[in-house]
């Protein structure tokens, strides 16, 4: 997930974003709902199709649970039925959709800041930005959170050891 955690707003979104994923991830495990035996996350696109099987109510059976399956996820469809074999009542599916709801909202809240971050950063520090991604290891993400939090200028700093232990 790409995030810069220097701004306070992004880490409120990524706090909530994960306190909704437990409770997700909570709830499915008190509905006996195995889903993390086959997916290492179930947020991924195949993950959140299948949730989307519970909300909306559908049918667990083979073509439905096919038609999740993205390619690269190893579990058969005959896997997925037998860790989804439940049945979950109506508020209990609302109860999931909403949670599923709120935590799409902040992906794409924090998302969206992130780009206007990079942007920001582009547009005001362009070379700056560049010259840092040449280092290795270095993301663009990584740049902006580099120039947030010790700005374009480093004359602030005494020395490299002052900026290396500020």
């Amino acid at each position: 997930m790409k995030v810069n955690n220097t701004n306070p707003l992004s880490l409120i979104g990524l706090c909530l974003a994960c306190i909704i994923k437990n409770e997700i991830h909570n709830f499915l495990q008190s509905a006996n709902i195995k889903l993390t035996n086959y997916l290492s996350d179930i947020f991924s696109k195949t993950g959140q199709s299948l949730l989307m099987l519970f909300i909306n109510g559908e049918l667990i059976d083979y073509d439905n649970v096919t038609a999740c399956i993205h390619k690269h996820v190893k579990a058969s469809p005959e896997e997925f039925m037998e860790a989804m074999n439940r049945k979950l009542s109506l508020e209990d599916r609302f109860l999931l959709d909403q949670s599923l709801e709120e935590y799409q909202l902040y992906q794409k809240l924090m998302n969206k800041l992130t780009s206007e971050i990079i942007a920001y950063i582009e547009k005001e520090f362009p070379w700056r930005n560049r010259l840092l991604q040449t280092i290795p290891g270095v993301s663009e993400t990584c740049a902006a959170t580099i120039l947030a939090e010790i700005g374009p200028d480093v004359k602030a700093f005494q020395s490299d050891a002052h900026l290396a232990s500020w």
